[in-house]
């Protein structure tokens, strides 16, 4: 028998609705680039200054999946539509964007919502809902950077690096963030306070957790100087 790829959404998956609700077809949808070009007159040339504000944007992504809906008993139209009626209100049941969970993505997940085209189709005894989650560009890996567990390691495209740091006077740091973005990593200071540079940015940071630290993708230098320890946590983001 093979098994079912289905996805997780509000702590729920289809089966948790209705025991023969299951994911038919799924469509990961790629996130377009946002590219603002500009033509020079009477030239054959074109500037791009997409990455201006720093790094490529990318437009939000849409995932779309077709789940079956059968009725208990043959002809049941009844049964079909309250299970649907339970699907798309749970699924609608977010107004903000959620985390969402694929089986066929088992280290990252999504945050999306449901906000629109979705539709069902019936015939005599089963139907097929179709539901349309607008999603933030980028997956989400859900394991932290410097995670490394065997069971959980990414062989294929993960970084063993160290996260923690003794500082004392002005050190040197560097990070690798293999996302396809730059991301937001929080720092944790023991001790403290410490004065941290990255890509050219400065941050107060006192004892305790200090957030929203702009984490630029591919290799960063950062420095720290002050007395204490410090603790970095961010999630891979990609495409």
């Amino acid at each position: 028998m093979n098994a079912f790829y289905d996805f997780r959404f509000l702590d729920k998956k289809p089966t948790d609705i209705d025991p023969l609700a299951h994911v038919k077809t799924r469509d990961v949808g790629i996130p377009e680039k946002v590219k603002l070009s500009e033509s020079i007159p009477f030239a054959n040339t074109t500037f791009d200054f997409s990455s201006i504000y720093g790094g490529q944007k990318y437009n939000e992504r849409t995932i779309k999946y077709v789940i079956n809906v059968v009725g208990t008993d043959t002809g049941d139209q009844v049964t079909v539509h309250r299970i649907k009626t339970r699907l798309i209100n749970w699924i609608m049941g977010a107004n903000t964007k959620q985390p969402l969970y694929d089986d066929k993505y088992p280290d990252y997940y999504f945050l999306a919502e449901a906000q629109s085209n979705n539709s069902f189709e019936d015939d005599t005894y089963t139907g097929e809902l179709t539901v349309s989650f607008t999603c933030y560009p980028f997956m989400i890996k859900r394991n932290a950077e410097g995670d490394d567990d065997w069971d959980s390691f990414d062989f294929y495209g993960g970084v063993a690096q160290s996260v923690d740091y003794v500082v004392n006077g002005s050190n040197n740091i560097a990070l690798i963030n293999p996302s396809a973005t730059s991301v937001s990593c929080t720092v944790t200071i023991t001790g403290g306070p410490i004065s941290l540079t990255v890509d050219g940015v400065n941050y107060a940071l006192s004892a305790g957790i200090n957030t929203d630290i702009v984490l630029p993708n591919g290799n960063v230098n950062l420095l720290a100087s002050g007395n204490g320890t410090i603790h970095f946590d961010w999630h891979r983001e990609v495409i």
